[in-house]
């Protein structure tokens, strides 16, 4: 009989004692930070159509979007972002014959549509939100007419690692916020004009520096404030940024 007991008082206290250990070892250690929160996404929105045409309305919330575009006819191609009344709000693409690349701009939050000329197209679009990026100096690179991922500009003498990922920090002020110069090399393998404008992340146009045609190897350099951007290019063939 007490054998049989103390087999029944194991059977009761092991699981007690196995669940506390488990809830002990998912304790942080005394000092550790958790990792930030990722950023919540916007699911993309995708249209696409084998003839001209509109879309359907969509709704985009305010800041950053981004349009990646991809026409596969002949002949002229030109798609135009519109509000809910049809008003012109950017032309995004025009070109001639095939087309895949991205362009990026800053819309208030509302309703829109695509007003697409040309045949065989698809748009997805996306509204990507960061909260962190990789610290200067960083390497971009793209073909023809493209977004960029995101790099950050930290505080003037800020210690960064190479590439290290740099939180967002919106309680800075003071020195912290002064512009500081930034550095754009760009190589350049193609024909025709190369642009290139500086992007803040809610996708509103912080600097243009580079508009230049047949630009091989350019080095331009602009002063901005710390936080996040993105590169919008507009090139015809294969090219590479380095900045710092």
């Amino acid at each position: 009989m007490l054998a049989a007991i103390i087999v029944m008082l194991q059977l009761v206290t092991l699981p007690v004692l196995v669940s506390r250990a488990q809830e002990f070892d998912q304790q942080p250690e005394p000092g550790a930070t958790s990792a930030p929160e990722p950023e919540p996404q916007i699911p993309a929105q995708e249209f696409s159509g084998e003839q001209p045409g509109q879309t359907e309305p969509f709704s985009l919330e305010g800041g950053l979007a981004v349009f990646d575009v991809v026409h596969d006819g002949g002949g002229n191609f030109i798609l135009v972002l519109t509000d809910a009344e049809d008003e012109r709000v950017d032309g995004l693409v025009n070109v001639i014959g095939g087309f895949d690349g991205s362009t990026a701009i800053h819309a208030p939050a509302g309703e829109y549509r695509l007003r697409v000329r040309g045949s065989d197209w698809s748009v997805t679009v996306r509204q990507p939100r960061y909260n962190s990026a990789p610290s200067l100096p960083v390497s971009r690179s793209g073909q023809g007419v493209a977004v960029t991922e995101p790099f950050q500009v930290p505080a003037a003498g800020t210690a960064q690692a190479d590439g290290q990922a740099a939180q967002q920090d919106g309680d800075d002020d003071g020195d912290d916020g002064e512009p500081r110069p930034v550095t754009f090399a760009m190589t350049h393998q193609g024909d025709g004009n190369v642009r290139m404008t500086v992007l803040d992340e809610t996708g509103r146009r912080a600097t243009g520096v580079l508009n230049d045609r047949n630009a091989v190897d350019t080095t331009t350099r602009a002063e901005l404030s710390p936080g996040i951007y993105l590169l919008n290019v507009r090139a015809a063939g294969q090219w590479t940024v380095e900045v710092e």
